[in-house]
């Protein structure tokens, strides 16, 4: 007879570890009861036209920024991607991580 296979779920952090929401440039869907944060107003806050400009990852930085980012260093760690600067290091919070084998197939764990 075979020892049957078990996964343990680990508890993740306590919730008061967990890095808040911003809500500064949280905005509600029209129509519905749905919320988005919106990077383009923050990076174009900072200077205008600015969003348009930056690459894409630099995009899904800036969203990642105004999501999660301490209120207190949003303005810094944004300006550092508007100028493509890399003098400070700024929080990052993956809301996922995929990776890839070597045939460009998603992997997930077993």
């Amino acid at each position: 007879m075979r020892p049957a296979l078990c996964r343990r779920v680990l508890p993740g952090p306590p919730k008061s570890l967990l890095p808040a929401m911003n809500s500064q440039y949280r905005k509600n869907l029209p129509g519905t009861s749905l919320d988005y944060f919106d990077a383009r107003a923050a990076v174009d806050a900072l200077q205008p036209g600015a969003f348009a400009t930056l690459p894409y990852t630099s995009r899904v930085l800036a969203e990642n920024l105004v999501r999660r980012c301490d209120p207190a260093t949003l303005e810094a760690s944004l300006g550092q991607l508007i100028e493509r600067r890399r003098d400070l290091d700024f929080p990052w919070f993956p809301a996922r991580v995929v990776c890839h084998d070597i045939l460009g197939r998603s992997g997930r764990p077993a």
